[in-house]
């Protein structure tokens, strides 16, 4: 080797000692960091956690009801040429059915009807004179073509023909006559069924009416129901709960059943929550209750594996957990059942004991 050569040779070596404790302590210090540290530590300076244990899962629900009434409806006066005289009851009165709500007066429909008489008459006057003239010519036929022949066969058919559409034109108007003459005779809104009067419309005297305007709210308090939104789905069928009504300081309570879950019931109001009807009230009573909560057991599962639902994330539809194991922080996904504000049944996907990273 010449002497150029082992000098920078020697001179490179020289570096690389002078180097290598630097570069030693650096890559110690790299593997270090990258290397878990212990688990107490690592928890305690950066995460809380909990642990997968077994635990009663018991969730208490409350909310606000409100009145679901079997029938309600706003009933008005379908005709026209209406004029208001007077309203015989008032909101929150008890009526029965046939009850005359409101009187009206309708003065129009007369001209109408006696129209309809006049050209009823017309009618029955022109098949007379048109029944007579096919009559003569049916007996000049008669004397001059032999019976089955063409022209009074024609003739036959043209008076069948004109019978029928004048029997049509008659039943028809008759019809109307009828329908219009005990239309004109009425003149009061009466209630189709007993109930209580919800809401009215204040009208003046004399005031004119529309057809079918809203006039009365009329609902049925018998069978009534409650209703409430079960956002989290977890009542069920026929369950108990509680129901307590008044003032919030000094509620009272009574119990209710549930009988129905989502649209299990043909009502006129679209529910799409729970339903319940209250045991042991009074329907006059309950038509009246204030302020009616609801209380009661939404999720009641005993000793069952739980984590905290603050430890559970969603992605894509699927639960999982962030799980310490030898201080490593993995993703774990799990199978969870009924839960509650505090906690989440685990059906699988993870074990008594677990160590969890929570929020």
């Amino acid at each position: 080797m010449s002497r150029p050569r082992r000098f920078l040779a020697l001179l490179l070596l020289a570096v690389l000692l002078t180097a290598l404790p630097l570069i030693l302590t650096t890559a110690g210090r790299l593997h270090a960091d990258s290397e878990p540290v212990d688990q107490d530590s690592y928890i305690e300076g950066n995460f809380q956690t909990e642990r997968v244990e077994y635990r009663d899962i018991l969730d208490q629900a409350t909310a606000n009801l409100t009145p679901v009434y079997p029938r309600q409806e706003w009933l008005g006066f379908p005709y026209e040429n209406a004029w208001h005289l007077e309203t015989l009851v008032k909101s929150g009165d008890r009526v029965q059915e046939g009850q005359v709500l409101m009187r009206f007066r309708r003065d129009n429909d007369e001209a109408r009807l006696r129209r309809l008489e006049y050209r009823l008459e017309d009618l029955r006057e022109a098949w007379s004179l048109r029944s007579s003239e096919l009559e003569h010519r049916r007996q000049e036929l008669a004397a001059s073509e032999p019976e089955g022949s063409l022209e009074r066969r024609r003739l036959e058919l043209e008076s069948r023909r004109a019978a029928a559409l004048h029997d049509r034109e008659v039943f028809e108007l008759e019809r109307e006559l009828v329908r219009l003459r005990e239309d004109y005779e009425t003149t009061e809104l009466v209630a189709p069924f007993a109930g209580i009067v919800n809401r009215l419309t204040r009208l003046n005297e004399n005031a004119l009416v529309e057809p079918w305007q809203e006039l009365v709210e009329l609902r049925v308090d018998r069978g009534l129901l409650w209703h409430f939104d079960d956002s989290r789905g977890q009542f069920r069928y026929g369950q108990r709960v509680l129901v307590s009504y008044g003032p919030p300081r000094a509620p009272q309570e009574v119990e209710g059943e549930i009988v129905s879950v989502g649209r299990q019931l043909d009502l006129p109001q679209t529910t799409s929550g729970v339903l319940v009807r209250l045991i042991g009230v009074d329907p006059e009573t309950e038509a009246g209750l204030t302020n009616v909560r609801l209380e009661g057991t939404s999720a009641e599962l005993l000793h069952v594996l739980t984590v905290s639902r603050r430890a559970v994330y969603s992605q894509g539809g699927k639960s999982f957990v962030y799980l310490l194991e030898d201080g490593i922080m993995k993703k774990r996904f799990f199978v969870g059942g009924v839960e509650n504000r505090e906690f989440v049944q685990i059906v699988s996907g993870l074990d008594e004991g677990d160590t969890v990273v929570v929020r």
